[in-house]
């Protein structure tokens, strides 16, 4: 991911999933609900989500420590700054 990628975002939430996990698969309906809501945030907020367990993304699960299933990732400052999100996993905890 390049600083390009956040020119008009101020915060990306990365949802780290695999397609082989249950919990990935309760998570991504919860995960995408919030979505219009966030991007209205000023400055906008993100939401993304890659299959980490697929080979094209790999490299990217390495980059970001991606140890387990689900796992999101919050980058800031055109993702100079990584941090764990650890906050609640349903769509109205998320906003």
């Amino acid at each position: 991911m390049e600083s390009e990628s956040f020119a008009n975002i101020g915060e990306l939430h990365l949802s780290c999933l695999s397609d082989r996990c249950g919990h990935c698969k309760n998570l991504a309906p919860e995960y995408e609900k919030p979505a219009s809501v966030l991007s209205r945030h000023d400055p906008p907020i993100a939401l993304a989500k890659v299959d980490a367990d697929a080979e094209e993304y790999k490299g990217l699960a390495e980059k970001f420590e991606i140890q387990g299933f689900p796992t999101i990732k919050i980058l800031k400052n055109g993702g100079e700054v990584v941090q764990d999100y650890k906050g609640p996993r349903k769509a109205d905890g998320i906003v």
